[in-house]
């Protein structure tokens, strides 16, 4: 089992997201971090929750418990489905390492 991070669109989330976890030392352009951006954010997080998604909430964003990329795939239908925008992206871009 692996998760996948949900983020509201938009700068400032991602940056607070980043600064919340740990890179590894010695990161190259290859290191990525699987994420669902979405808008709005708490219809989202609410529409995962009724759903049964184990969802778990923190100040930047919210994790999500996931099997694959096949269950990524059915929770951002489902969002589509409710009319929410959710894109799946790398959540970890922009950084560049010194």
């Amino acid at each position: 089992m692996g998760r996948i991070v949900i983020l509201p669109t938009g700068q400032r989330r991602r940056a607070a997201y980043m600064e919340s976890i740990d890179l590894p030392t010695y990161y190259m352009g290859d290191y990525s971090v699987l994420g669902l951006l979405v808008a709005p954010y708490g219809e989202a997080v609410r529409t995962l929750n009724e759903q049964g998604y184990a969802v778990r909430e923190n100040p930047c964003g919210a994790d999500v418990d996931v099997e694959g990329y096949q269950q990524v795939s059915r929770i951002r239908k489902l969002l589509h489905a409710r009319g929410i925008e959710a894109e799946i992206a790398d959540v970890v871009d922009a950084v560049y390492q010194a």
